[in-house]
């Protein structure tokens, strides 16, 4: 503040004039800088996803046709993959994602109750997302959306937790 009051002085202006506003235009500034991004992270499938926390380095770069950023830390194995279906749409909740929407998942984050995760069901190949709930020293998945059947899907010993998501990121 000792340095810009001078300065706010001789141009008629306050220090928080010169902190906040567009002096040439007038106009309050309401953009700031962002975050540095965290690096490349790719966009897969749901059946891809086992596949790529066990061994993310099989993949060849030309194997995967798109990739996105991310301003949060992640682990290296970390991967995206859009939304498909309609169980975690929860309309009118912060909570709430539709198909499309893209999900960033980081295999070497810890889940906790509540967490969002990417899980692999014995019974099928193919990935699943939900909510961990943790209940009587048992864990099970939720879906977001009230309506959709089953509420809860319990996990078994064989099933793999693949990663915890952390932010959704909307295409318009």
């Amino acid at each position: 503040t000792k340095t810009l009051l001078p300065l706010a002085e001789y141009f008629g202006v306050t220090v928080e004039d010169l902190r906040s506003r567009n002096l040439q235009t007038g106009v309050d500034a309401n953009v700031t800088l962002a975050p540095d991004f965290k690096g490349k992270i790719p966009i897969i499938s749901f059946v891809q996803a086992g596949k790529w926390c066990l061994n993310p380095s099989a993949y060849e770069l030309n194997d995967i046709p798109e990739y996105i950023s991310t301003t949060k830390n992640h682990g290296e194995r970390a991967f995206a993959v859009r939304v498909q279906g309609i169980s975690m749409y929860n309309p009118g909740h912060k909570l709430s994602f539709e198909p499309g929407d893209i999900i960033v998942c980081d295999p070497d984050r810890d889940f906790h109750n509540n967490d969002l995760v990417i899980a692999m069901l014995t019974e099928s190949s193919e990935s699943t997302f939900k909510q961990i709930v943790f209940e009587d020293e048992q864990m099970f998945l939720c879906p977001l959306n009230p309506n959709w059947q089953p509420q809860i899907i319990p996990l078994t010993p064989s099933s793999t937790i693949l990663g915890v998501v952390f932010q959704k990121i909307v295409d318009f």
